[in-house]
């Protein structure tokens, strides 16, 4: 799913049943990453092209990354939630939490940087914590990989 037309009609077709309204803009944002406007509100749509070798699987990507947001989500971390998911496509959808980084708001602003610096450390801290607490994510670990790979 790399040519431009093959996405573009797939994500035309599917989005307002998996979102629940018409498909706008579509803007690519990388390589199977695209920036989706729907109703006016913006998602991510990500192609994951691991997804066909893990399916099924206990470390299928899909649902490995679905099930590890949700439980950052519900802990309180700053992660993006993912709204909708098709399988059969390997593409998952999320909600748009904006296109500024850390590092786009370090150099916009000047001086001291300290509360962006603690306000990242927290919620990685936050995220590593959440993981940590649940030891069920190590047998979720592809083969190969280890817990810190997740």
């Amino acid at each position: 799913m790399d040519a431009y037309g093959e996405v573009d009609a797939y994500l035309r077709h599917r989005v307002p049943e998996l979102l629940g309204g018409p498909l706008g803009h579509i803007e690519k944002m990388g390589s199977g990453v695209w920036c989706l406007c729907v109703d006016g509100k913006k998602y991510v749509a990500k192609y994951h092209i691991f997804a066909p070798l893990t399916r099924g699987r206990a470390y299928d990507v899909l649902e490995v990354e679905r099930d590890v947001l949700r439980a950052l989500v519900e802990a309180g971390c700053r992660v993006p939630a993912m709204v909708a998911l098709d399988q059969t496509a390997c593409i998952a959808f999320y909600e748009w939490v904006g296109g500024t980084t850390l590092d786009d708001l370090v150099q916009e602003q000047s001086g001291n940087h300290a509360e962006l610096a603690r306000a990242a450390l927290r919620n990685a801290l936050a995220i590593d914590g959440a993981l940590k607490r649940d030891k069920g994510w190590s047998q979720r670990v592809a083969p190969g990989g280890s817990r810190p790979d997740l």
